[in-house]
This record gives structure tokens, C-alpha cells and sequence, in this order.
């Protein structure tokens, strides 16, 4: 059975550093030999043979290769495998580069920001992905007492964006994964200002009418986890500044009989 990767590896107690995302740069691939071997170590990594392939890595992963590494392990592991994520983020952590840690949060919001683009088409597929790097942001960001800056990610333009387009669906559950990551964070727990913000855009929308029910429920559950209770949170009244939806075949919303 895995143990949370808390017990493992200690939990950072005090706000770390901001993350760096820096501007892009070309992906450099290691040679095929190197993929096929950093492809074996991700797919056979467990608690028991975390050591020898954190060894592995250490001896064959060189910084020029680390957005390419972070690339394939989000988009090919993490935002499909949400089952491994402990098991991935105790390796990172073992690994201790801060560099290829960097470089993961960016392949992880580059993918979010792919997935929720106002032109493309969401797929079950996508909205399943959203959700696992919702759950993934949230274990190496605020659960770790890191901050999701703005400028990397703005979860509630996010949130609004998708209420105006429809996509609802998709982007609060989303949200609401990521801010799961305060339950047991000494810093964005609740009150903590940055995370209430966010919780009161959620109360909001959670009011809109005819909104469907497995929407509320991401909301619903979102405030247990956080021992936060509905009456508590005011609503953030920014829906009224926001473009209003198309109410016709909308999917986030239950169809009225007429």
C-alpha cells in the first residue's frame, strides 16, 4: 500500500519560494536510447524500487533534458495516471532538482492552458485530464505551501472565462481540485484571503440558476473538505461585469421543460 507522500518526504512547514517559470525555450531531446530508458523508469517507478530508480535518473537525465522530461511525464503520465501521482511526486522529490521541478509546473500549466482555450472543443478525455492536473497542481503547489501565482495562472478568470463560454463543466472542477490542496496547507488553508477569494467566486457561480448539479456537487464537496461552511462564504458579485452565456443547448445548465 503507498504511504502519502508526506510521511515519506516531511512537509514543508513555512511559505517556499516562488516558483520560476521561465520564458520558452526549445524542447532538446535526449538521445532514443535515454527516452527509452527515462520511459522505463516512469512507467515501473513504485514505494519499492523508488530508490534504485531515482539513481537511474540521476545518472542519465542532464538539465538540457528537463523540459523535455517534464513534457512527457505530465502530458504522457500525470494527466492520465492520477492513481501514480503520489508515487511520481515522491520520485521528483527524491530526485531534489529544483530546476526539473520548475519545469514541471510550467509543462503542467502550458497543458491546462492548451486544454482550456476558448477554441477548442472539450472532450471527456480532456475534461478527465483537467481534473488530474487540477489534483496534480494542488499536491506541488499549495500543499506544499507554494504559491500559484497569478501570472502563471489566473483560476479565476478561469472560472468566469468558462461560465461566459460554456465550459464550466470542465474549468470548476478543475479549480476546485487545485484548491483542495489547502486542506493541509499551513499557509492557503482557510482564512487565508488568497484562497477565500477564490472560494467566494465559487459561491457565486454555484448560484446560477438552472447551473447542473454535478457542479455544485465539486462545490459542495470542496467546502467539506476544507471545513468551510456555505453561510460563511459571501458571493463575490463579479458575474454581473461578465459577458452572460448562451442559455440555449448550454451544457452546464439542466434544460428547462418549456
Amino acid at each position: 500500500m503507498r504511504v502519502p507522500a508526506s510521511q515519506d518526504m516531511g512537509q514543508r512547514q513555512t511559505m517556499a519560494s516562488e516558483p520560476e517559470i521561465e520564458p520558452d525555450e526549445p524542447i532538446v531531446a535526449p538521445l532514443e536510447a535515454v527516452q527509452e530508458k527515462l520511459n522505463f523508469i516512469a512507467n515501473n517507478v513504485t514505494d519499492d524500487t523508488l530508490s534504485d530508480n531515482v539513481r537511474k535518473a540521476r545518472a542519465i537525465l542532464l538539465p538540457e533534458h528537463f523540459r523535455w522530461f517534464a513534457t512527457y511525464l505530465i502530458q504522457s503520465r500525470i494527466a492520465s495516471e492520477v492513481n501514480y501521482h503520489e508515487v511520481y511526486h515522491k520520485f521528483l522529490l527524491s530526485l531534489n532538482l529544483r530546476a526539473l521541478d520548475d519545469a514541471i509546473l510550467k509543462a503542467s500549466i502550458q497543458l491546462v492552458h492548451n486544454l482550456v482555450r476558448p477554441a477548442r472543443k472539450m472532450e471527456s478525455k480532456d475534461r478527465s485530464a483537467l481534473k488530474n492536473l487540477g489534483t496534480w497542481l494542488a499536491r506541488i503547489t499549495l500543499a506544499m505551501n507554494r504559491p500559484l501565482l497569478h501570472r502563471h495562472i489566473d483560476l479565476k478568470e478561469l472560472l468566469y472565462s468558462g461560465y461566459e463560454n460554456g465550459k464550466l463543466g470542465s474549468v470548476l472542477p478543475f479549480v476546485a481540485k487545485v484548491l483542495a490542496g489547502a486542506k493541509n496547507s499551513v499557509v492557503f488553508r482557510p482564512p487565508c484571503p488568497w484562497t477565500m477569494g477564490l472560494l467566494y467566486c465559487l459561491r457565486e457561480v454555484y448560484d446560477v440558476p438552472d447551473l447542473k448539479l454535478f457542479l455544485k456537487f465539486e462545490v459542495d464537496m470542496l467546502i467539506k473538505a476544507l471545513d468551510v461552511e456555505m453561510q460563511q462564504l459571501k458571493k463575490a458579485n463579479l458575474l454581473q461585469t461578465r459577458r452572460q452565456p448562451n442559455a440555449s443547448n448550454n451544457p452546464d445548465l439542466k434544460t428547462v421543460p418549456t
